[in-house]
């Protein structure tokens, strides 16, 4: 698995805190959608509906 995500670049998920609970606790409905746009970030593709947090700023 490591061997593949190096030669793939997929970027790895770091979840912080319950989040990844807080995700198990959806619907596999709602799971599956998060996930494709959490895969399609992972490989540099812009995910379906996003906005910028301004009050961020650059990541």
């Amino acid at each position: 698995m490591l061997l593949t995500r190096a030669l793939s670049n997929e970027k790895e998920i770091r979840w912080v805190g319950s989040s990844l609970e807080d995700l198990l606790a959806f619907p596999i409905t709602v799971r599956k959608a998060v996930g494709y746009q959490l895969h399609k970030i992972q490989y540099g593709i812009e995910p379906d509906d996003w906005k910028p947090f301004s009050e961020i700023g650059a990541g």
